[in-house]
């Protein structure tokens, strides 16, 4: 063979091996993207899942399934409606407001008001 056939070869067989070897690069750096994705998929699930509310919500169906049911609906009931802890607190509190009858009169109201909200 002359020497012109053999470069041209020698040639041709160096550019197959470049581009499978680019191939091969692109592939990778392919893969890398794929894997970074899924890292960035898992966490942002994992930010989900400590969130307050599922943080919450994992609370509740915890309290559900050890028998504590009344509970979690009433915790449930707190957070639908955040004005009854507020109203609770203050009736409950040690605090003495004047007349009693207000804050039977309070209590009254917050249930009236909840009870025709809810019907």
């Amino acid at each position: 063979m002359t020497t012109a056939r053999l470069n041209a070869r020698s040639s041709t067989h160096s550019n197959a091996h470049l581009t499978e070897r680019q191939l091969q690069i692109q592939m990778l750096r392919t893969r890398a993207e794929f894997e970074r994705l899924a890292l960035r998929r898992s966490a942002c699930a994992v930010l989900g899942a400590v969130s307050p509310d599922a943080l919450l919500s994992h609370a509740g169906s915890s309290l559900r399934a050890s028998g504590l049911s009344w509970l979690a609906t009433g915790w449930g009931f707190v957070r639908r409606y955040p004005l009854i802890l507020s109203a609770a607190s203050t009736l409950l509190s040690g605090a003495r407001r004047g007349n009693p009858y207000v804050r039977v009169g309070m209590g009254a109201l917050l249930v009236w008001r909840l009870l025709r909200r809810r019907g």
